[in-house]
């Protein structure tokens, strides 16, 4: 086995968990199928070279991407903000105007219905999971159902945006060498993805789940667009430390081997990780046990990977979750099958602990949680 970014063959053992969820965003609309959803193993393992991540058990035929697949972000006030700062520099960076732009893997569009209001470009986007009806969504917006086909993109676009989906792709450099045959000498690319150091060094565990094949670094990344035919003019780490930004186009020079990493200290970090896991995970299960035998309410706040993971790992007993996405409000945890409500319904829940899955969320958590007159304890996890 090598590395699927740099092709080392130095690999070393981060961490095995069985049988998790295959997918953590999946619907879910009984306890029953939320307990019968499809499972794989994770062997984490880590590139001397490159310092990538990545699942070694990875199986992508249990991957198939389909409507019931829902992690839209922009439900939150926040993100919004963070999306919202995104689009406008983007649009003043690369002078949209009037220009085509497209996004692979668009999820419900928001992100590129925004780009093009801020900018006054024309968008195109590709989704399997897209849940609305394929085509024309606005003035100056097609999403398809499908993934990307460069016959159905008219002339050279201007850039090519694509946000958390690379870490979905078991084999990253065939598929960005693959976009990069498509793209004109003048088109630039932006890409999004986690933040591996957040996960393994800054205690951000429960990010590690079955539909991330891949967990990029500053350097991994940067290697792996080297690698399939690009240069990266510059990469940033962004939203508290959680995400990875690269803007880059496509490079007459193709480089065939990693580059010196940057992040020097890596390699140390991650041969902590399994220890800080098994400390962590630890923690909130003796924790979540105390609870339930003080007769304690319990609410997880995130229905998302985070919150998915977590109760899959140190959750599986009556504790209630909340997610302000209306499209999994009424459905169930994947895995574990609690049930997901709207914050509203913490009013008569009244919850002694909430659990907050993403500690970037905090403030917005409380101030919603005040609005409803309720002060529990909050616990970031």
């Amino acid at each position: 086995m090598m590395c699927p970014v740099c092709g080392g063959a130095e690999l070393r053992p981060v961490l095995d968990i069985a049988q998790v969820p295959v997918f953590c965003n999946q619907l879910c609309d009984t306890p029953q199928e939320a307990l019968a959803v499809a499972r794989g193993d994770m062997s984490i393992r880590h590139c001397a070279g490159c310092h990538h991540l990545f699942n070694a058990a990875f199986d992508s035929k249990l991957v198939e991407y389909s409507p019931k697949y829902e992690n839209t972000l922009h439900c939150s006030g926040q993100f919004q903000r963070y999306a919202g700062a995104l689009t406008g520099e983007l649009a003043e960076r690369y002078d949209l105007a009037k220009r085509c732009v497209v996004e692979v893997g668009c999820g419900n569009g928001q992100f590129l219905r925004d780009l093009c209001a801020a900018s006054g470009a024309h968008g195109i986007g590709f989704d399997p999971s897209y849940q609305g009806p394929t085509g024309a969504v606005s003035d100056n917006v097609v999403i398809h159902r499908q993934r990307l086909a460069r016959a159905l993109v008219p002339g050279e676009p201007a850039l090519i945006c694509c946000r958390h989906c690379l870490e979905h792709v078991d084999e990253p450099v065939p598929f960005l060498r693959s976009l990069g045959s498509e793209v004109a000498p003048h088109t630039r690319v932006f890409f999004e993805v986690p933040n591996a150091l957040y996960t393994v060094r800054d205690g951000g565990i429960w990010d590690i789940l079955y539909e991330h094949c891949g967990y990029f670094t500053a350097g991994s990344l940067r290697v792996a667009f080297q690698r399939a035919g690009f240069e990266a003019d510059d990469v940033a780490v962004v939203f508290a430390g959680q995400f990875l930004t690269l803007h880059g186009h496509v490079s007459s020079a193709l480089s065939t081997g990693p580059t010196l990493n940057d992040q020097v200290s890596e390699g140390a970090v991650v041969a902590e990780f399994a220890d800080l896991y098994a400390r962590k995970t630890q923690t909130y299960r003796e924790r979540l046990a105390r609870e339930r035998e003080a007769g304690r309410r319990v609410a997880i706040w995130g229905g998302g990977t985070k919150g998915v993971m977590f109760l899959n790992t140190v959750g599986t007993g009556d504790e209630v979750v909340v997610d302000i996405n209306p499209k999994k409000q009424g459905k169930f945890v994947a895995g574990t099958g609690q049930p997901i409500v709207a914050p509203k319904a913490l009013s008569e829940l009244r919850p002694d602990l909430v659990v907050v899955m993403n500690p970037v969320y905090r403030d917005e958590i409380a101030s919603t949680l005040g609005e409803l007159g309720l002060t529990p304890e909050l616990l970031e996890a």
